[in-house]
């Protein structure tokens, strides 16, 4: 059995990638603002923004959302106790290539 993408079987293909880096983002919360605002900001300003505080955190990587956690601090550092894994929504197979078209036979070829 093949992942049905190059014809390497799906473990072999996971262990390919265990070693390639990756960016991880934990998002608090995010704040839509003019740029005349944003400009007006000064030190020891506050910014509200659109997650309630106790909200789950946001764990995304290269852009994707892959789970949910709480902020925790781990000695002089933050860290992130994860609460939930977020499972992707299930890939479409991939259909089976479309057969090939194949020219008509006229009476008049010889056989």
């Amino acid at each position: 059995m093949t992942n049905g993408r190059i014809g390497t079987p799906p473990a072999t293909a996971l262990g390919l990638l265990r070693d390639v880096e990756v960016e991880v983002t934990l998002e608090i919360g995010r704040k839509r603002m003019k740029i005349g605002d944003l400009l007006r900001l000064g030190t020891g300003q506050t910014l509200e923004l659109d997650k309630a505080a106790g909200e789950p955190l946001e764990i995304v990587v290269n852009g994707r959302l892959i789970g949910r956690g709480e902020a925790v601090v781990l000695g002089d550092r933050y860290g992130l106790r994860i609460t939930e894994i977020v499972t992707p929504p299930s890939e479409p197979e991939s259909a089976p290539p479309a057969p090939a078209a194949s020219t008509p036979s006229t009476a008049s070829e010889p056989q």
